[in-house]
This record gives C-alpha cells, sequence and structure tokens, in this order.
C-alpha cells in the first residue's frame, strides 16, 4: 500500500507536471508548421479577391463621399449668399437666423459623413500595420523553425505580404486625397458659420434691443418702405411653400389616411369621455367638439410636415400649426370649463386676441420688414386692446377670463407703445408669446378640470386616476411653461443664446475644479426631483390600492418607506453623475461626514440606520399596536429620524429611531390583531359558582369582538377571606376594539348578576 502511495506522489509532482508543460510547449494548432502553411495558402488563394474587395468598397466611399463634398461645398456657398442677401431689418420668418439653422444642420450632417471615411481610412492604415508587422515578424523568425519547405513558403509569404501591404497603401490613397478636400469644405463651413453668428448678433442688437427709428420717423418714408416690402412678398412666398408635385401628394396621403384615423381615435375618445359623463352631451355642444378635434387634426397634419420639408419650408407649416392648434384649444377649453350660456360671451373675449394672433401670423410668414411692422403694430393692436375692454365691461365673466382679460389689455396696449418706440418686432413676439399663454393656461386649468370629473370606481380606474393627477397634469404645467419659454427663443432668433445661457457654469472656476453645476443642470435635477416625488407618490397609490386588502399593512408600508429611501438614494448618485462631482469632492464630504458623526451628525446617522433596521427586521411596523412604559398607542410612521406613536389618548409621541430599537416594549400586532384579556369578578360566599359560570361564559360569546375558538374560560384565581376571585378569560378579535368591548362586558355582568340576585365582592 505504501508503495502505490509513494508512486502516487511521484505521478503527480514529477510526471504530470513534465507532460503539462509539454502540452504547453507542443501544440499542433499553434507553431509555426501550421502556421505558415495556412498564411500561405490564404495568400496564394484568397488575397487577391480581399484586395479587389477593398478596393471596390474603398471607390462606391469615396464617390459617396465625394458627391456629399461636393454638394455641401455648393449648398454652404448658397446659404453664405442668402445669408448676406436678407436686409437687416427683415429677421422674422425666412430670416437671417433660419439660414444660420440650415447652415448648423448642414454642418451636424457632413460632420456625420465626414466621421463615417475617416473610420475607413482608420480601417485600411490599421489593416496595413498589421500586414506589414506579420511580415515583419516572419523575417524575424528564426530559420530553425522551418524545414526547407516551409523555408521556400516564409519567402513567398513574405513577398506577398509586402505586396499587399502595398496595394493597400495605394487604395488608401485616394481616401487621404478625398479626406483633405473635405477638410478644406469643412473649414469653409466653420467660417460660414463664424460669419453667420456674429451677423446674427449684430443684426438681433440692433433690430431688438436699439432700434434705429420710430413711428415718426417711418412716416417720412412709409410708402417706400411699404413698396419694397410687398415686391419681395412673391419671392418669399415661393421660397415657404413647396413646388414639388411629390411633396403635395405625400401631403394628400397623409391628409386622407391621417384623417381617417384621426376621426375613429376622435369617436372612441369621445364615447369613453362621455361613458365617464366627463364632457356635455347636448346637440351644440358636441358639434363645436367636433369642430376642435377637426382643427386639431389638421395642425397635427401641418406638424407632420416636418418629416420631409426643409427648414424653411417647415417654418411655414409650423405657424399654420399653431394657428389651427390654438384655435382647437381654445374652443376645446372654453366648451369644458364653461357653462352653455357663458360660453360665447367668453369666446368673445379672447376673439380680438386670436384675430391678432392670427394676423402676426401672417406677417411673419410675408417677411414683414422693420418699417411697415413699426406702423402696422402699433395700429392693430389698439382695438384688440378696445373690444377685450368693452366685452369684460359688456358681459359678467369668470374670475379667471376676467383676470385674462385685463392682462390682454396691458399687454396689447403696452405692445403698441414698444412698436411706436421703435422695438416692433419685441412687440409682436410678446403679443403672440401672450397669445399663447393665455391658451396654455386655459388648456391647464380645462384638462384639470376634466380629470377631476373621472369618479374612479374600479380598482383600475383609481389607478389610472393617481397617474393622471400626480404626474400628467404636473408634467403637463411644466411642458407649458417650457413650450412658452423655448417658443419665445425661437421668435427672438436667441434659441443659440437661450442654449448658452442655459449651459452656463456656476460658481467660481476654483469651485468648477470640484463639481459642474450648469444653469441647464440645475433645473434637470429639480424637475427630475418633482417628476421622481410624483412617480413615487403614484407608485405608492397604486401599491395601496392593489394589495392593501390581501397583505399585511405594516409590511406593506415598510416596503413602500424602504423602497422610497432607495429611490430617493439613486437620485442622489444620479445628481452626483449630473454635476460631474469629482472623486476629492466625495472624499472630502465623506470626511467631513466622518468628522461630524462624532459631534452634531451621530444621533442623525444613529436614527437613520436604526429605522432602515427597524423597516427590513420588521419587529415594528406602521399600524402596529405598541406597548412600553404602560402606554399604548398605534405607529403612525417610521421616518428617518424618528417613529411617530399616536397613543390612545390620541397624543402624538416622536420616539428616536435608536430608543425604539432598544427600548423594551410589547409589539400586540406583530403576528396577529388578537389578544388575550382577563375580566376579574369577585363573588361572595355561597354563590351559585355553576350558574356564575354560565353567565359569564353567556355575556362573553354575545360579544361580536369575541373569538369562539379559542373559547372563552372562567377560571377561579383565588379564595379571600371575604370573596372569591373568579376569571373570565377571553380572546379579541382586534385588540383596538378590546376596551370598548372589555367596558360593555363587565356592564352586562353587573345587570345580569344583579338580576339573578348574585352578589358582586
Amino acid at each position: 500500500m505504501r508503495f502505490y502511495f509513494l508512486l502516487l506522489l511521484f505521478l503527480v509532482f514529477n510526471v504530470l507536471p513534465l507532460h503539462a508543460a509539454e502540452s504547453v510547449l507542443k501544440d499542433s494548432r499553434e507553431n509555426w508548421s501550421t502556421m505558415i502553411g495556412e498564411i500561405h495558402q490564404w495568400l496564394q488563394n484568397n488575397s487577391t479577391e480581399d484586395l479587389v474587395k477593398y478596393r471596390e468598397l474603398a471607390e462606391k466611399r469615396i464617390a459617396v463621399f465625394a458627391k456629399v463634398c461636393k454638394d455641401a461645398e455648393k449648398r454652404i456657398s448658397e446659404l453664405d449668399f442668402l445669408l448676406w442677401a436678407q436686409p437687416d431689418n427683415a429677421i422674422l420668418g425666412i430670416s437671417i437666423s433660419v439660414y444660420n439653422k440650415q447652415i448648423l444642420d448642414l454642418n451636424a450632417f457632413f460632420e456625420s459623413q465626414l466621421s463615417k471615411i475617416t473610420q475607413g481610412r482608420k480601417y485600411l492604415e490599421s489593416e496595413i500595420k498589421r500586414y506589414d508587422n506579420l511580415r515583419t515578424k516572419l523575417e524575424q523568425a528564426n530559420p530553425q523553425y522551418f524545414t526547407a519547405e516551409q523555408l521556400a513558403e516564409r519567402t513567398v509569404s513574405i513577398k506577398k505580404l509586402g505586396q499587399f501591404a502595398v496595394e493597400l497603401n495605394k487604395i488608401a490613397q485616394p481616401v487621404y486625397a478625398q479626406i483633405e478636400v473635405a477638410e478644406k469644405i469643412r473649414e469653409k463651413i466653420a467660417g460660414v458659420m463664424k460669419s453667420g453668428k456674429e451677423r446674427n448678433d449684430t443684426v438681433l442688437e440692433n433690430m431688438l434691443f436699439n432700434p434705429q427709428s420710430n413711428i415718426v420717423n417711418c412716416l417720412v418714408a412709409i410708402n417706400l418702405a411699404f413698396y419694397i416690402w410687398i415686391r419681395e412678398i412673391p419671392l418669399n412666398l415661393a421660397v415657404q411653400i413647396p413646388q414639388g408635385y411629390d411633396f403635395w401628394l405625400k401631403f394628400f396621403v397623409l391628409a386622407v389616411i391621417g384623417g381617417v384615423l384621426f376621426m375613429l381615435l376622435g369617436r372612441l375618445l369621445y364615447k369613453k369621455l362621455q361613458k365617464f359623463k366627463m364632457i356635455p352631451v347636448n346637440p351644440g355642444d358636441v358639434t363645436i367638439l367636433k369642430q376642435a378635434w377637426t382643427l386639431l387634426g389638421i395642425g397635427l397634419l401641418m406638424f407632420g410636415t416636418y418629416f420631409w420639408t426643409n427648414v424653411v419650408e417647415y417654418s411655414f407649416f409650423c405657424r399654420l400649426a399653431m394657428i389651427f392648434i390654438s384655435i382647437s384649444f381654445l374652443l376645446f377649453t372654453l366648451k369644458i370649463r364653461l357653462k352653455p350660456e357663458l360660453y360665447k360671451a367668453v369666446f368673445k373675449l379672447y376673439l380680438p386676441l386670436l384675430m391678432l394672433y392670427i394676423f402676426g401670423s401672417i406677417l411673419f410668414t410675408l417677411v414683414v420688414t422693420y418699417r411697415p411692422l413699426i406702423l402696422i403694430w402699433t395700429v392693430v393692436n389698439i382695438p384688440v386692446a378696445i373690444a377685450t375692454a368693452y366685452y369684460m365691461i359688456k358681459h359678467k365673466l369668470p374670475v379667471l377670463d376676467r383676470l385674462l382679460g385685463f392682462f390682454t389689455v396691458v399687454v396689447t396696449l403696452g405692445c403698441s407703445v414698444m412698436a411706436a418706440y421703435g422695438y416692433a418686432f419685441m412687440a409682436i413676439t410678446l403679443t403672440m408669446v401672450w397669445f399663447l399663454a393665455a391658451v396654455g393656461i386655459q388648456a391647464g386649468i380645462s384638462l384639470t378640470a376634466l380629470a377631476a370629473r373621472f369618479k374612479p370606481e374600479t380598482a383600475a380606474q383609481k389607478i389610472t386616476a393617481s397617474f393622471i393627477f400626480m404626474i400628467l397634469i404636473p408634467l403637463k404645467w411644466m411642458l407649458i411653461l417650457g413650450g412658452l419659454i423655448y417658443w419665445t427663443a425661437l421668435q427672438f432668433n436667441v434659441q443659440n443664446l437661450l442654449e448658452s445661457f442655459l449651459e452656463l457654469k456656476l460658481g467660481t472656476p476654483e469651485i468648477q475644479q470640484y463639481i459642474q453645476v450648469s444653469i441647464l443642470s440645475f433645473f434637470l435635477s429639480m424637475a427630475a426631483a418633482l417628476i421622481l416625488f410624483f412617480v413615487i407618490s403614484t407608485v405608492k397609490n397604486v401599491v395601496r390600492l392593489l394589495y392593501l386588502e390581501n397583505a399585511d399593512s405594516g409590511l406593506l408600508a415598510s416596503f413602500l418607506t424602504l423602497g422610497t429611501y432607495l429611490v430617493w438614494s439613486a437620485y442622489a448618485i444620479f445628481v452626483l453623475l449630473l454635476f460631474h462631482v469629482s472623486s476629492t469632492s466625495i472624499q472630502v464630504v465623506l470626511g467631513g461626514i466622518s468628522v461630524g458623526l462624532g459631534f452634531g451628525l451621530r444621533d442623525i446617522i444613529e436614527n437613520f440606520i436604526c429605522g432602515i433596521i427597524l423597516l427590513a427586521g420588521k419587529s415594528v411596523r406602521p399600524g402596529d399596536v405598541i406597548e412600553f412604559d404602560e402606554t399604548w398607542g398605534v405607529v403612525q410612521r417610521i421616518s428617518i429620524r424618528s417613529t411617530v406613536v399616536k397613543t390612545f389618548d390620541d397624543a402624538i409621541i416622536n420616539l428616536p429611531n435608536s430608543v425604539v430599537v432598544s427600548k423594551n416594549f410589547k409589539n400586540w400586532t406583530l403576528t396577529g390583531h388578537v389578544i388575550r384579556r382577563d375580566i376579574k369578578v369577585g363573588v361572595t360566599y355561597g354563590s351559585d359558582v355553576v350558574k356564575i359560570k354560565s353567565l359569564l361564559l353567556e355575556i362573553a360569546t354575545a360579544d361580536d369582538n369575541v373569538m369562539a375558538n379559542p373559547p372563552p374560560k372562567v377560571l377561579c384565581m383565588d379564595l379571600g377571606a371575604s370573596k372569591m376571585e373568579l376569571c373570565l378569560r377571553l380572546w379579541f378579535k382586534d385588540l383596538r376594539k378590546n376596551t370598548d368591548s372589555e367596558s360593555n362586558i363587565r356592564e352586562e355582568i353587573e345587570r345580569r348578576f344583579k338580576e339573578n340576585s348574585i352578589t358582586l365582592a
């Protein structure tokens, strides 16, 4: 036996390692004899085909990119000309900013195409480098490794690899040449972008914020100004309205198919809203709702042209879409929000402002110039203010509409004065923004009122209502506000300035080394926090609605609280990433926490950790009935810092979580709400004990809160000097009702004993 054991040790420590080493040093798949044969065979059979494929692919890529370069060079020269062909006093509609936007789009497209061919160049360079390295490695290999036949194959392979690398270099040369051409075009685009931005900023400053004229000066040469503007209208319209047959065919097909689907969707939505009694059902009201839905569909159709029109043409359809959608929203909101007798009067109140908005959109489309706009906008605002004030005085209107009407009068009169002083473009934009703001406010309030009419009955409907009120309505107001801000920036041609402002870093350069907070990232963090708050609230409501009847309420509350902590922890990590907080800053914060832990933060951290222990350990849960220091109470909630207990005396006690963890208390509802209680009864000697037991059991079983299993019992607890002490032991189904039940049972005992002449001692 000893011999076999020694033999086994010899094999393990000597023979097996040698065999393993031999397997590493000799592998038929990875030795020169195999590898030289494979590369020789590939070079003989496939190298020529691969070169042909490389050449064809490169030629195809070069041809495509050459056309891109040619078209881009032509387009940038056209945009450069158009950029300077626009007069300084025409910054609306087909304006300098629009051409700047097209230049930015062209630059983004060209950069993407250049990136593709640059990747192809890098791939060719990597292949050339790989084949050069293969040739070098074969040359450096020791001839002793090869047989005579393999040496011959190695020589042929070295020569072939060199030729292959040379051919790849030839294929790559046209790519290099085309990229050099592209770099020159890239520089030209960058130059036009720079000059266009400078021109846009200069015109913007001169025309918006430093007007060179006013209404008095414009009257001198008003005929010439109107003549020049009207003469250019056909050209501006020709640029904005698509001329091709293909476009109008697509537009017609989209209008027919989209219109049918949109009408079917409207019927379905109307039936759903009518089912829940959320909208009016009078024939006149239905007609107005149909008209509003049709206008909304036309507006969305106009927006749909974005997918096959360029920037200039889309701006025309965008204005049409805004008109139709604004009218649609106005009809919808007024009909939903107001009673039938108020509808016409309130609609008349907003009609002058609506007509002014439509007229302003027409001026945008006709590319109104500076001097005509000063005169036009000074005049047209005055009748709008007068008509609005007249309807406010004549009709009894709701408070909201009177308030919006008052601001309409103020805005239109103010814009008339602004236009007269030369701030015409700012005045027209402000008027149109106010109309959109008024419609947005109406839409927000009406949608909220529409949702408030929804009376959920089933669990699914309650979940839907929770989602609407907690997420959709707040999100709707955020979108309305953000949309108004961005639309205003677009009309003033300062969207680039707005984006630059949002990207502005806060704090000194020293602070920015550790944390980079921009205005945009700050608002994003606030918006994310707000949305997260609404989402958490919605999820809590949904979970309670789905599982409240089938799950332990304390466990459910613990789960929701822990989940809330985890979600907010993830949000904190998101904010750290959003603000680009450096690891050094985090270390400093953690160091400060560790120092503060020994001072004021120790109790806070301790209570927080104890709160997590309480929620995860489930020794105490929200809704539990506990007893401590002879005090009974119900756990209301467990927060980060404390546990809130409401006593049976309706007093609120805030116990630090650390105290709850270390405190001796009784949790009466940890395993359920059942509780056992003893009601002691003293009777005089000589009483009929059998009858007394029967009466006590009868009284106990008559109470609904007393459990039948285990059944009540009557026990003799003590024989005193003057009385016999009995105990009625029973179990209550719900300890929260046991106090009332005990009181009722004691009263019943006293009454029944008196009826049966039993004396209590």
